[in-house]
């Protein structure tokens, strides 16, 4: 099986908590796993060290958005991923394949000046995508009625 990562929090210049669990992922995966290759999926380079049956694919930066939807949609097509493993709450939502989503926190849900850090576009980005995977996801089902306690804009969930 292949796996597709999205790795951007790993490569070159990103340093964030999330980066921090998907490198443990990653160094993990590499030394215990030997059946499944891993493919880490990026706009820079990643200079973590790592062991195993692991590829790196560099895609072009481009505005979030077209990243998200269209670029990587297309390189786990081409790369032929049967799996996609994001560790953010946002994913393509059009792949054809399983896509396994980890939600580490909910804080610019949360707290407002880290919505407001995001920017009108921002929020939007996040309020449509959150809703529309939430409708594929049983596990955001499950979450959405602590979002709801906080955020009135995520009823939809």
């Amino acid at each position: 099986m292949r796996i597709g990562v999205d790795a951007r929090e790993i490569q070159d210049g990103v340093v964030t908590g999330i980066g921090r669990s998907l490198a443990n992922f990653v160094y993990y995966f590499g030394k215990k796993e030997a059946q499944h290759e891993l493919v880490l999926f990026s706009e820079r380079e990643i200079h973590i060290e790592f062991h195993g049956n692991i590829k790196c694919i560099e895609i072009s930066a481009c505005p979030t958005l077209l990243w998200d939807q269209w670029k990587l949609p297309l390189a786990l097509k081409v790369n032929s991923i049967d799996l996609f493993y994001s560790p953010y709450y946002k994913v393509p939502l059009i792949t054809g394949i399983p896509i396994v989503n980890q939600i580490l926190d909910l804080m610019f849900l949360v707290f407002p000046v880290y919505r407001k850090q995001l920017g009108i576009l921002g929020r939007a980005y996040y309020a449509l995508f959150g809703r529309a995977f939430a409708r594929k996801s049983p596990i955001w089902q499950g979450v959405c009625p602590e979002i709801n306690q906080h955020n009135n804009r995520f009823r939809a969930c």
